[in-house]
């Protein structure tokens, strides 16, 4: 048995623009917390946040989104760090501390003091908020939702829910025009997978022409959605360096998105490791040729870190040397021997490493989006004990639109959007459908190691996919993939969108376009035959 665990602040205070000291202007903050599970908040100390923020001048009711870090019996200390886009369409970020304080004890626990930086790290306000106990002590005491969760056992409370329109989803992150676009042609490889398909959409929005490389032209279903849009379609599998070279004529830069995208396979090396590795040496060797100067790299947060445990979050500059999975590994030596490649040739070079990405615009499922698909059709029976960091593909897509535009892009980008467990994902995607009943289970983490064995049982039973191997689950068991997205934000102005709208098209984009199969559950429905 587990306690989930809910909370809800009302904050009121002044802040002081660093540009105008001497004048205090009002801010009201709204928090609320979450720890979907007892166990891990204890492990961790971290408790998840949310709510709105109205500052006059800088923000009005913008969403923040961030963490709260529970340190009493350490340091006294509760540091508060959370983001949010200013009425400038800026994003910034609040990092505040309650320090406890014996003498002091109800003045210390109920005033929050901190700073307001901007995407380049410079202090933009300074910040006191406190609790008001007349008004506000009884409102946070009621709003507290303690619910024990065993078996059987109703999910916990929702929080005021974010009202969230399924009327339909946008398929792309809206861009607007640019000018002389379309004087630049771009080519897309991997043109026909979940990235690729929505990087092309928003390119074509952007004015660019495009040119989609696929791997073959003969699976005319796959190519449907693709072959809807006005781009130029070219057979070109990244195995093929002759293709490749034909492809890349005349393009001012290449998107390289395809990869060998597998957890496990039958055949690694075919279908995994020569697809990613080789696959990028060959793309890099075709730019070379066809004297394309910029190349955008699609790699994985995997390839940064997996563990950020006791520490801060990982940052670019970092390499995952103790990687379990051949697709990350695979990628890391992609994604090296690509750096060492182009700068041999001359070539700039952009690597945009994602998070576990979902979103809309799939249409066969990946790793990411088939555990998903098995929690909103029922066919899980447990949740995985693991917190994941996630981010939505018109995100991502936007991320390599911005970075090949940028003119002082450089280095690597991580590119990710919210830090959730499974748990509060499963409310969240239950929040989304209420018809939906996700799993209220969790699975132990003293019974992880049979999830291989149980994964490949069903495997063979369901005919899914396999989705959680050991290397796999070594990947995850016992880490924490918190990633550092300051620098995309600081250098690119990328922010995220709000991860429950991220989660409500993925559920919208699951129940409209691959319905529940009677039979097994890979057998899903290509959704243009059934929209």
């Amino acid at each position: 048995m587990d306690f989930s665990i809910r909370f809800a602040e009302n904050l009121t205070g002044t802040f002081r623009r660093s540009d105008t000291p001497g004048v205090q202007l009002p801010i009201a903050v709204i928090l609320r917390g979450h720890i979907p599970q007892l166990a891990d908040f204890l492990r961790t100390r971290r408790i998840e946040i949310e709510g709105t923020m109205h500052a006059e001048g800088l923000a009005h009711e913008a969403r923040v989104e961030g963490t709260l870090h529970f340190d009493l019996f350490h340091s006294g200390r509760f540091p508060y760090e959370w983001s949010f886009v200013g009425l400038d369409g800026q994003a910034y970020r609040f990092a505040g501390t309650k320090t406890l304080r014996a003498l002091e004890l109800v003045d210390s626990m109920t005033t929050l003091t901190g700073e307001i930086v901007d995407a380049d790290g410079d202090e933009v306000a300074n910040v006191d908020l406190t609790l008001d106990l007349d008004s506000d002590l009884g409102r946070l005491i009621r709003s507290m939702v303690v619910r024990a969760r065993g078996k059987g056992a109703p999910p916990a409370e929702a929080l005021s829910p974010i009202s969230v329109d399924l009327a339909g989803v946008e398929r792309i992150r809206h861009v607007d025009e640019l000018p002389g676009a379309s004087e630049k042609l771009v080519v897309v490889t991997g043109a026909a997978g979940h990235l690729g398909l929505t990087l092309v959409r928003q390119l074509l929005q952007r004015g660019y022409r495009v040119r989609a490389s696929v791997r073959a032209t003969r699976d005319r279903d796959r190519l449907l959605p693709l072959s809807e849009l006005p781009v130029e379609i070219v057979e070109a599998d990244v195995l093929n360096p002759v293709a490749l070279r034909r492809a890349l004529v005349g393009a001012d830069a290449v998107f390289h998105a395809a990869a060998g995208f597998k957890v496990w396979a039958q055949d690694e090396e075919r279908d995994i490791f020569a697809p990613t590795v080789q696959g990028a040496r060959n793309v890099i060797a075709a730019a070379e040729h066809a004297g394309v100067k910029k190349v955008i790299l699609t790699s994985t947060a995997g390839a940064v870190g997996r563990d950020a445990r006791g520490r801060e979050e990982h940052e670019e500059h970092e390499w995952n040397d103790d990687a379990r999975s051949l697709y990350v590994r695979a990628k890391i030596i992609a994604e090296r021997q690509a750096w060492q490649l182009a700068q041999e040739a001359g070539i700039k070079l952009i690597s945009l490493c994602p998070t576990a990405m979902i979103g809309p615009n799939f249409h066969r499922h990946t790793p990411a989006t088939e555990i998903f698909a098995q929690v909103v059709h029922g066919k899980l029976a447990a949740l995985p004990p693991f917190a994941t960091s996630w981010v939505d593909v018109r995100d991502c897509a936007y991320a390599h639109l911005l970075a090949y535009e940028s003119e002082t892009a450089s280095g690597r980008y991580l590119v990710s959007g919210a830090y959730r467990s499974w748990p509060l994902v499963a409310e969240l995607i239950t929040e989304a459908d209420p018809s939906i009943r996700t799993p209220h289970v969790v699975i132990p983490e003293s019974l992880t190691s049979f999830i291989p064995a149980l994964d490949w049982a069903r495997s063979k039973v369901w005919g899914v996919p396999r989705m959680m191997p050991k290397s796999a689950l070594d990947e995850l068991k016992g880490t924490e993939g918190r990633f550092s997205t300051d620098k995309i934000r600081r250098e690119l102005g990328w922010s995220p969108m709000d991860f429950r709208r991220t989660v409500a098209d993925t559920v919208l984009w699951i129940r409209a376009h691959f319905p529940a199969p009677a039979g097994r559950a890979s057998e899903l429905e290509p959704w243009w035959r059934s929209s």
